[in-house]
């Protein structure tokens, strides 16, 4: 199965290219990660994040007022991200995009969720830590419709730099632009194989795994915590070893705090000061 670098004979190792070099024939299990990009200080991962904050700041607004038209219409111009051939799905890339029956599930979840009604959702990137139902899969196809204007400049720089042939394509998709806060299509210059338009990534964007993992937030950060502050109050929970310790399994802890995202957001609510030094 050719990757990119083969399909387009660079004379770059693969160590040695800035973005992904993606297989042409499925899609790698790598993920676009909101946070590896809006933690970075440079002018690309700046813009990018101007552009995720002010789509997500506009979904939140129409939800709180109760306009779902807009919400849904914010949702629906989300499309399957086929170009970047990144992701989850076997066989023939086919991405996993946010149709109309799952941009009204998402807007349910979102509403639904604690930390949409007590103020606490702020950012897309803590989306997979407090809404059930959304994972990295979700997160990271939301972020490649956002940047997917930028994603297009990247591509088509990589191009230049390394002598790649393209062609105009008007087709990959609605593209979202920050000061109007509507989608809008736009003709871009992207490389092209068996038909198909390609979208490369940096490397820094991408993750196995997101950087806010609700699965690892919970097991070392929000129930160590708790497990510290049983065992500081000396009672109710635990045993006594016999050097005198107070021992709190956290088991035990989680038994009383089971894994749910809403049970996530109210700790956050509570200890904003555990997820500031998560994220560090």
């Amino acid at each position: 199965m050719p990757n990119f670098s083969q399909v387009f004979n660079l004379p770059v190792s693969r160590a040695g290219l800035d973005f992904v070099d993606i297989n042409m024939s499925t899609d790698m299990p790598l993920f676009i990660d909101p946070y590896a990009i809006q933690i970075r200080n440079d002018e690309w991962s700046s813009n990018c994040g101007d552009h995720i904050r002010s789509y997500f700041n506009a979904l939140l607004d129409a939800l709180r007022n109760d306009n779902r038209t807009l919400a849904q219409q914010l949702l629906s111009n989300l499309h399957e991200p086929n170009e970047t051939h990144l992701g989850v799905s076997s066989g023939q890339p086919r991405g996993r995009g946010v149709g109309d029956h799952k941009a009204s599930l998402l807007a349910d979840a979102l509403v639904q969720s604690r930390a949409f009604q007590t103020g606490l959702l702020a950012d897309i990137s803590e989306a997979e830590l407090f809404i059930h139902g959304v994972g990295r899969d979700t997160i990271s196809d939301l972020t490649t419709n956002l940047i997917r204007g930028m994603l297009a400049e990247y591509t088509d720089e990589q191009c230049k730099l390394h002598n790649m042939p393209t062609q105009n394509v008007g087709n990959i998709g609605p593209q979202w632009n920050l000061n109007c806060l509507r989608w809008e299509s736009r003709t871009v210059s992207l490389p092209i194989y068996s038909g198909r338009p390609i979208v490369l990534v940096p490397k820094f964007s991408v993750r196995h795994r997101l950087s806010l993992n609700s699965q690892e937030f919970y097991n070392h950060h929000m129930i160590e915590f708790l497990r510290a502050e049983y065992i500081a109050a000396g009672a109710g929970l635990g045993r006594v070893l016999r050097s005198g310790e107070r021992w709190v399994s956290k088991k035990d802890v989680k038994n009383l705090h089971p894994f749910i995202k809403d049970n996530l957001a109210d700790f956050v609510r509570s200890h904003p000061d555990v997820l500031e030094a998560y994220k560090k």
